[in-house]
């Protein structure tokens, strides 16, 4: 249990660093360790969001997480994407991130991704009814953005549920972790640890900045 709210505090530490507020559904740098954050990408096909709109576009509805489009990071790739409206049942909108297969473990890191997000992409017509809960005429939107921490890089996989009717919005993101020094996954403590993020300094920084105990 311990370990679990360690982990928590973790991403909310790293989030508020990175300046992303974030599946938990919803709605820096170490002393010892220079790390920048470069090359915030997204899946290719994202307009530039214009701050206080709301559109109806499905794009628009991850303002503001999501950043303009910009160019992917080396060997970052657009891995699945999927686009499916059924009229008054459900609307569908896919993009998700993996790495090219040169690299070791791109295989291993695109499978797990694909596996998470599977119930979307393989549902069949029938599902369609019953995929999404709590909203009438449901759409799913899932993106993604990845950033370079000193080689390390950090998939983050947004969502969002609300109706195309109109409703509020429940967002969640999925991270995944790659070490393109070393070629290989990281588990998400491994993340932090490479980042110099102790449990020590993770209880710091959180009580200091958020008053936790």
């Amino acid at each position: 249990m311990r370990v679990l709210v360690l982990i928590a505090l973790m991403a909310v530490l790293l989030f508020s660093s990175c300046g992303i507020s974030g599946e938990q559904l919803s709605s820096g740098s170490s002393s010892s360790v220079s790390v920048t954050v470069e090359g915030e990408v997204l899946g290719p096909t994202m307009p530039p969001p214009d701050p206080g709109t709301t559109s109806g576009k499905l794009e628009e509805h991850f303002h503001p997480l999501m950043p303009p489009e910009q160019a992917l990071l080396d060997g970052v790739v657009t891995t699945e994407t999927l686009e499916k409206e059924v009229p008054n049942v459900l609307i569908l909108s896919i993009e998700l991130p993996g790495l090219a297969p040169s690299y070791a473990q791109a295989k291993r890191l695109n499978g797990q991704i694909r596996a998470d997000y599977a119930v979307y992409l393989d549902a069949k017509p029938e599902d369609y009814p019953t995929l999404i809960c709590g909203y009438v005429f449901p759409v799913c939107e899932i993106r993604y953005r990845v950033y370079n921490l000193n080689g390390i890089y950090e998939f983050c996989v947004f969502t969002e549920f609300y109706s195309a009717l109109g409703s509020g919005v429940e967002s969640g993101v999925r991270r995944y972790y790659y070490d393109t020094n070393k070629d290989k996954m990281l588990t998400e403590t491994e993340f932090f640890d490479v980042l110099g993020y102790t449990p020590e300094r993770i209880r710091a920084e959180m009580q200091q900045k958020y008053g936790f105990t």
